[in-house]
């Protein structure tokens, strides 16, 4: 009833919202808000401070031939754990992504290990300790750009494309449930396109098994067995797809948003922006999916949210469904090796990069 009148008032603030429950006495929503932002456990997690693992691996770098190119993403303790990631000319001359490996619930080398021969996820080249109790990921460079860009941009993309896409991500995912691998972090971020490439990125948070017990990732794309039972399975991967087709198709708008003009970066906002609708509102198809005169898709990603994951298709049923020509954008200059002389650096223009 809550997200019924707040779909029904969009120019209500969740500020007056939240106030609104409170004052009504409500505490069921503001509960079940409460519990699904509930962060990792990381009592016991010993982490190094920041600027020192910085530090420690642009030394080791400096030890071992290894010339970096630029820091992709800087690292960060606390709640907001972040790992650090770089990009570099390994020893060997070949353009790889280290990747600082952090909270292990399972293995992500052993994940990524289990993966290793299915199109469409990254190559791993091994660990590497560069002090004690700090080890990286080393993993191929996948060029391209993200989905993310796209969906910001609200691109009318052509419905052949976008069944390629999501076509692809549907065989990947397929791929790693028949290896016991739940990916539970899809998302556009996490999707890199090269022409008709398209690679899955960032194994983290991925589990094994076919039923997990997990926090909730990104509040856009949770399933609805996640955000009210804190629970996973292939088919909450397949949740994900879906918005993300949903997004595709309707130049970017979500299944289920009650106001995506809402501030980013507040998860409690999120929630209740995202994860309970996706939850708690039935799916109603946007008047975009019939302007794409796409009636295969409606149907498509209608099965694919339904709240029921017993009743969602399987990952490989939706890629048997989808037929796509190769995406129609512009593939990424790719030169992966090179030879060096001594401490050459490659400049990063002339790389592609």
């Amino acid at each position: 009833d809550v997200l019924a009148q707040r779909r029904e008032a969009p120019g209500s603030t969740f500020k007056e919202m939240l106030v609104g429950l409170r004052e009504r006495h409500d505490h069921a929503l503001l509960d079940l808000t409460e519990r699904v932002c509930s962060p990792f456990d990381l009592s016991g997690l010993t982490i190094p401070p920041s600027d020192w693992i910085d530090a420690s691996f642009r030394d080791w770098c400096a030890r071992n031939g290894v010339s970096i190119l630029r820091c992709l993403q800087r690292g960060t303790t606390g709640q907001d754990l972040r790992a650090y990631v770089y990009l570099a000319i390994d020893s060997d001359g070949i353009v790889k992504v280290f990747k600082e490996l952090i909270i292990r619930l399972d293995s992500e080398v052993e994940i990524l290990q289990r993966a290793q021969g299915i199109p469409g996820v990254p190559r791993f080249y091994g660990t590497v300790e560069v002090a004690p109790d700090v080890v990286f990921l080393r993993m191929e460079m996948c060029y391209g750009q993200d989905l993310s860009d796209w969906i910001r941009a609200r691109t009318d993309m052509p419905s052949q494309t976008v069944r390629h896409i999501v076509r692809r991500l549907a065989q990947i995912l397929s791929a790693l449930h028949e290896r016991g691998i739940i990916y539970l972090d899809l998302k556009p971020e996490n999707v890199r396109v090269n022409g008709e490439e398209v690679t899955l990125i960032d194994f983290n948070v991925s589990r094994f098994g076919s039923q997990v017990v997990t926090q909730l990732m990104d509040p856009r794309y949770a399933a609805p067995e996640t955000t009210l039972s804190q629970v996973a399975t292939p088919a909450s991967d397949l949740y994900a797809l879906g918005v993300i087709y949903h997004q595709l198709e309707c130049l970017g708008a979500h299944p289920f948003a009650l106001d995506e003009q809402a501030p980013e970066g507040d998860l409690e906002v999120a929630i209740i922006q995202y994860a309970l609708p996706c939850a708690l509102l039935r799916f109603q198809a946007s008047p975009l999916l019939a302007t794409r005169q796409s009636h295969d898709a409606r149907l498509c990603i209608q099965e694919m949210l339904r709240k029921n994951p017993q009743r969602r298709p399987s990952c490989a049923q939706i890629a048997s469904r989808l037929d796509g020509r190769p995406a129609a954008m512009p593939r990424a200059l790719r030169r992966l090796t090179r030879t060096r002389e001594g401490n050459t650096v490659l400049f990063p223009a002339r790389m592609g990069i």
